[in-house]
């Protein structure tokens, strides 16, 4: 781990580097155009089942950690490096005895095993208000593919995502994942939530577990979106094709009308229905 964390240092010096001498005029111009910023997270988890049953266990989970986050001020017209580093840790206060099952365990928040890993790590071209495209180890915030930041940690992904937006208020979205990282693993994997934990190596916990541990992996996942709005309504579309799972389309909308009054109506829209699993 100490050599991943110099790895990582001395990749952002680097890039820093580069950065101060492509656009920023001073070494004070460019600390005030980067950002660092980050959250302290801890977290306690109890599920209280009542004893129903000789199988059935009480679990409980406390982590403590968070997330570093870096990113560079602009260079060579647009180009930007982001890193995050996160860390999520049980300090021996979590009951891990019983594995692989860890009845005692509540392991969706971040496993049985501490977490110290590079969460995000790309490179970026923008355009502010025209164009994204960035590439990398990176979160998405999308309806089928996000943070599902609920836990410890957000899940990331490792791929391309654009965003144009050609028109004001009109967002063309497009993107190719290969890996991601769940929320309670270390690194990225071809994988999804229907695969068992330790899976290829992954820490993946909290999944549905339907697949057997010789299922063929998983090449990722292509999507398209838009959305736009006008005038107190908005409409969002996706289309995404989770390789070798499904095909899927989903849509929203709605529309507020502002009434000055505090009182302010609305009504909305959306295609499918409220989920009843997921894929990641």
């Amino acid at each position: 781990m100490f050599i991943k964390n110099r790895i990582v240092i001395a990749t952002v010096a680097v890039l820093c580097g580069v950065s101060v001498s492509a656009q920023a005029e001073t070494l004070t111009d460019f600390f005030k155009q980067s950002k660092i910023d980050g959250q302290i997270r801890s977290y306690y988890f109890s599920r209280d089942y009542g004893a129903t049953g000789p199988n059935t266990y009480n679990q409980d989970v406390f982590s403590l950690g968070g997330m570093l986050n870096i990113k560079t001020a602009p260079f060579l017209g647009g180009f930007g490096v982001g890193v995050s580093f996160f860390a999520a840790h049980g300090l021996g206060a979590n009951d891990t005895s019983g594995g692989p099952a860890y009845p005692h365990l509540d392991a969706t928040v971040m496993g049985p095993q501490s977490i110290d890993a590079l969460g995000q790590a790309y490179l970026q071209y923008e355009i502010p208000k025209t164009l994204l495209i960035r590439a990398g180890d990176q979160e998405l915030d999308t309806p089928w593919m996000n943070g599902s930041d609920s836990r410890m940690l957000p899940a990331t992904y490792q791929g391309v995502f654009a965003d144009i937006s050609p028109y004001h208020d009109l967002h063309l979205y497009g993107m190719r994942i290969f890996r991601w990282k769940s929320r309670t693993s270390n690194s990225y994997y071809n994988d999804n939530l229907f695969y068992s934990a330790n899976y290829e190596g992954d820490e993946l916990y909290g999944g549905g577990t339907q697949l057997p541990t010789t299922a063929p992996s998983t090449s990722g996942t292509l999507a398209f979106g838009a959305s736009y709005s006008l005038m107190g309504a908005k409409a969002t579309a996706w289309y995404y094709d989770f390789y070798q799972f499904a095909k899927m389309f989903y849509a929203t909308a709605d529309y507020t009308l502002k009434t000055g009054t505090g009182v302010d109506p609305f009504v909305g829209a959306q295609y499918p229905g409220p989920r009843q699993s997921r894929l990641i």
